[in-house]
């Protein structure tokens, strides 16, 4: 369903560990997707994902993204150091928090984000007005979408 319904240029975000294939299908069917890779979960240790029968082709597939992004840096590091152990990639710091890598002559930015919500600010702003017009402009574009 991604790809029949991709436009040329489109953000592709995929989330968690059992997506890890994911950018080398998307990529291989829509060349000019920006494909976003989120790790809801930890990433293992380079000891633990050595132990991975296809630990070469996932860390291939996900270095396919054009950003990865981990919860937190210790996560990051382990992403970092498997690529460096398993495949021989370098990587270098970058500007706003990332870390740079090339794959094949293909960039991928890594980042650690910790995420987080503030409930009290959400349940609050939902009562607004302008946000309430905009949840039913959206919800009219998705039941548009279903027929």
């Amino acid at each position: 369903p991604v790809v029949q319904n991709f436009n040329d240029g489109d953000c592709v975000f995929v989330f968690d560990l059992g997506l890890m294939m994911a950018p080398t299908l998307i990529g291989s069917r829509a060349r000019t997707a920006n494909i976003c890779f989120f790790f809801n979960t930890p990433f293992p240790s380079s000891e633990i994902f050595r132990t991975m029968p296809v630990r070469k082709q996932a860390l291939q597939s996900l270095l396919n993204a054009d950003f990865i992004t981990f919860h937190c840096f210790t996560y990051a590091r382990h992403f970092l150091s498997c690529c460096s152990s398993l495949l021989g990639l370098e990587n270098r710091p970058a500007r706003g928090g990332l870390v740079n890598l090339v794959f094949n002559g293909h960039h991928v930015h890594v980042r650690a984000s910790h995420v987080g919500i503030d409930a009290e600010t959400i349940c609050r702003r939902l009562s607004e007005e302008r946000v309430r017009e905009e949840f039913e402009k959206w919800i009219g574009y998705f039941q548009q979408l279903k027929r």
